[in-house]
């Protein structure tokens, strides 16, 4: 299993295998990416991450993820569910 090593706000994530593309909820998301729920909320809010499954106006916890839309933000700081 390969591994990358991240590093956001001086904390040091571990990220396993990327490739993995199964749908993660909010909450499962925020703990891949080592942050608060709250957190990658508040990220979604202001663009930095756009969930690949947006849900509804109001419906926060019907966002869906993909690993790599995370690892992608741990990485860079942004990521678009979209590749490319």
């Amino acid at each position: 299993m390969s591994s990358n090593v991240a590093r956001r706000d001086e904390v040091v994530v571990v990220v396993d295998n990327d490739t993995d593309d199964r749908w993660l909820t909010t909450e499962q998301a925020a703990a891949f990416g080592g942050m608060s729920r709250a957190a990658l909320l508040k990220a979604v809010e202001r663009g930095r991450i756009v969930p690949d499954s947006p849900a509804r106006k109001g419906w926060t916890r019907a966002h869906r993820f993909r690993k790599a839309t995370i690892s992608r933000y741990l990485r860079g700081g942004s990521a678009s569910g979209q590749e490319g």
